[in-house]
């Protein structure tokens, strides 16, 4: 009984154990307003995965079946916690693990670099960014964390071995999941590739360079390969290269920017994060990594591979969120998150350390001591908003479910007034709908809004025959509902008469429909000659229509 007691007490004084706590208590709070208890009706993309998740569930193919542009793993992510719970808390289960293993990945990989304290705020730095760049969860950049992470600190791992292995091939399989979640999210394998082919061409290790790259590429092989396997035994390997790599390559190549607008991203990104602290904290790390690293001054063995593949990683990580022409939501730039928090640790460990030369001009008498309550001090001082923002969104349980109110309605209005066999129809971004009302679409292009946009590249004929595909489901199978949801998404009225009052309240609204003319309009003739309006559902004006051809 004494030896018991004296666990017990050896348990509750541990610092490890109360840290621990602490930070799934914090990743708790963060990602529970992307539960189902806060998010009543998933969001565009988040509802997208879901209802191709549950279809896969349900004996269909992504791509073939039912499409979609991003690549499969957030398909395969979502099939799975919707199969282990049989709801969205299995999904969310999953985001909660993500995060929770990002951050222990995260927090071991730059205490082994620059210590326990710049670990520890590193982490909870990029932990407090996250309330400012989730936009209602289950993102393929959230279940990305962990395996960036995981890359950074396989890769440490490695140099202190000295023996690349498993430990590469490891690193390949989780480039390999990247890959297939995201196709921006590489910057990081990118740079530990870079690193070590300098590093190895520098010593003329040509051995162990093949040894290295051998085993990366086979991880990532493996991963690549089990996929296409899939869809090769499916017969869809045709429809997920159209959807996911053609699709993708000519929307983000349509809307590339000028060299000079590139600059965007990074000011926007570190806006985003502003209310963390993270995105100036991680800059000053990373323009601090670079003196250092130009000088060797006062680096070990320890910090210094870190410190360079996260220094080589951040412009890629740039590049990347720039090129793809799509980086106005605050999700994208997720990917950031570890080379930032690795940068913001380096930082701290400056400020604790002032060992090295950017500092040694305002060195102080002070204690080393009494400058981590400083620095501890700053870091309160910065996180203060975040800390503010969680308590907010814990307490606005109310405000997260009235959000996306005629979502809701919509999914109500399809349950009371069809059957479970018939298909529902909605123009616009509606599988959210369909997947929470558990209703089929009559066509695999359930989410309409990808396919309309202002570049040529929308104009296409390969574009202007989805549409055609598109009738050719609605005139098959004839689904019970149509909801038009053109008033909120950027999609052109069905009723083909709207259109010019739709362009005078829609920036950009002439362009979108511009070389699809004929097939919007037979679209529209055919749904005004079966259908008709039945209700409209508030507050945002969406018109259902209801079938009553023969």
């Amino acid at each position: 009984m004494e030896s018991s007691s004296a666990w017990l007490r050896g348990v509750f004084r541990s610092p490890g154990l109360w840290l621990a706590a602490g930070g799934l208590l914090l990743v708790l709070a963060i990602t529970i307003v992307t539960s189902p208890l806060y998010q009543r009706m998933p969001g565009n993309d988040s509802g997208t995965f879901y209802y191709v998740a549950d279809q896969m569930l349900h004996g269909k193919v992504p791509y073939r079946d039912v499409w979609d542009h991003k690549p499969p793993g957030i398909y395969f992510v979502d099939g799975f916690g919707l199969l282990i719970a049989g709801s969205r808390w299995g999904v969310w289960a999953l985001e909660f693990m993500a995060i929770a293993i990002a951050a222990i990945f995260g927090f071991l990989a730059s205490k082994r670099a620059f210590g326990t304290l710049p670990a520890l705020v590193g982490s909870a730095a990029w932990l407090f960014a996250m309330p400012y760049l989730l936009t209602g969860g289950n993102l393929p950049e959230e279940y990305a964390l962990p395996l960036q992470f995981g890359l950074l600190y396989l890769f440490q791992r490695s140099v202190r071995r000295g023996q690349p292995g498993w430990d590469f091939f490891l690193m390949g399989l989780l480039t390999g999941g990247l890959f297939i979640l995201k196709y921006n999210l590489i910057a990081i394998p990118l740079s530990i590739a870079l690193v070590v082919v300098f590093a190895n061409a520098r010593l003329k290790d040509w051995r162990g360079l093949f040894r290295s790259l051998a085993a990366f590429t086979l991880g990532s092989a493996l991963i690549l390969a089990a996929v296409s396997v899939y869809f090769l035994s499916q017969g869809a390997l045709a429809d997920f290269w159209e959807a996911s790599v053609v699709f993708n390559v000519g929307r983000a190549s349509s809307s590339m920017a000028s060299p000079v607008a590139w600059l965007k991203p990074p000011i926007i990104g570190m806006g985003f994060m502003a209310g963390s602290g993270l995105g100036v904290m991680g800059l000053a790390g990373w323009i601090a990594g670079v003196m250092y690293l130009l000088s060797r001054s006062q680096l070990t063995e320890r910090m210094e591979p870190l410190l360079l593949v996260s220094v080589v990683s951040l412009p890629i990580g740039i590049i990347l969120i720039a090129s793809s022409g799509h980086w106005s939501s605050s999700l994208y730039f997720m990917a950031w998150l570890p080379t930032l928090a690795v940068l913001c640790s380096f930082l701290l460990y400056l400020v604790l350390t002032t060992k090295g030369a950017v500092f040694r001009p305002w060195r102080t008498p002070y204690t080393l001591s009494t400058q981590s309550l400083i620095a501890l001090s700053l870091f309160l001082a910065m996180a203060f908003l975040p800390a503010s923002k969680i308590v907010a969104d814990l307490t606005n349980l109310g405000e997260f479910q009235a959000r996306r109110q005629s979502w809701g309605e919509a999914a109500k209005y399809v349950e009371a007034s069809s059957y479970p066999k018939d298909t529902v129809m909605v123009w616009g971004v509606g599988p959210s709908i369909n997947f929470t009302a558990q209703r089929e679409a009559p066509t695999r292009f359930a989410n309409v809004g990808p396919l309309f946009g202002s570049s040529p590249y929308y104009q296409g004929t390969e574009n202007r025959q989805r549409f055609e595909e598109i009738l050719r489901d609605i005139q098959t199978h004839k689904p019970k509902l149509i909801i038009d949801t053109s008033s909120t998404f950027g999609v052109s009225p069905l009723d083909a008469s709207k259109w010019e009052e739709w362009f005078q309240s829609h920036e950009g609204g002439a362009a979108a429909i511009a070389g699809r003319e004929t097939e919007l309009q037979r679209i529209s003739e055919y749904v005004l000659a079966n259908y008709h309006v039945v209700t409209t559902l508030e507050p945002d004006g969406w018109l259902v229509y209801r079938y009553t051809g023969e």
